[in-house]
């Protein structure tokens, strides 16, 4: 990414998002109330930054023009920046997005029905629901006695490891992990792997900072904790 850091703000996916809907700069600018040339600059800074376009314009003629998101922006709207930065002869991992209610207390959280629970650092009004993303590349595995920072701890099992396309034999891995009633999919090198020797069945520690749990779009009552 040329040295840049992506930035992708809710700004950004609610953008992205409406784009998806509505097909048209223009309808999804005026969607998430924005100006068109607004859109047009947000949209040209992702794709400098990311290095590829998030958007194919069509123009218009007997079939019609209209916009779509491409592989990247798609992958940029589930998943945030990491996903960006993938490789490009490779497939971003999907994110895991869930659906819960945000509590403030003990400390900011979102728990979804399941009784998964994820600690995040942004406020939104107590009892609101909210959608998040978890970012695959954000989570660290751990195996045995953990101390860490991370606000996130959830123990699992692993269920399965594999090389997705371009990962190569000593490049990315995407490891699924069984946490109570559902996966969580990480994303990790084969030197990781190898070196935890992460395996089906093999018990591990997940973790993840609260900043690795993202608001989806912009959530009723949104701020920075």
């Amino acid at each position: 990414m040329a040295g840049h850091e992506l930035v992708v703000t809710p700004l950004d996916v609610s953008l992205l998002a409406a784009l998806d809907r509505r097909r048209s700069v223009v309808a999804a600018a005026r969607e998430v109330g924005i100006s068109r040339d607004r859109a047009v600059y947000r949209l040209a800074r992702l794709r400098q930054r990311a290095g590829g376009p998030m958007v194919n314009a069509r123009r218009g003629g007997a079939s019609g023009g209209g916009s779509g998101l491409t592989a990247r922006g798609r992958a940029v709207l589930s998943a945030g920046a990491e996903a960006a930065s993938w490789p490009s002869d490779g497939v971003p991992p999907r994110h895991q997005g869930f659906r819960g209610v945000f509590h403030l207390e003990p400390e900011p959280h979102v728990e979804a029905s399941d009784g998964f629970s994820a600690a995040v650092a942004f406020v939104a009004e107590d009892g609101a629901p909210v959608a998040v993303t978890i970012d695959p590349e954000a989570i660290v595995v751990a195996v045995g006695a953990v101390r860490s920072s991370a606000r996130n701890a959830w123990d699992g099992v692993v269920e399965r490891v594999r090389s997705p396309k371009g990962g190569g034999p000593s490049g990315r891995r995407e490891l699924t992990v069984r946490v109570g009633r559902r996966r969580i999919l990480v994303a990790l090198t084969a030197r990781s792997v190898e070196s935890l020797e992460l395996a089906p069945g093999r018990a591990v520690t997940l973790l993840a900072k609260a900043t690795a749990v993202r608001p989806v779009g912009l959530t009723r009552g949104f701020r920075r904790a």
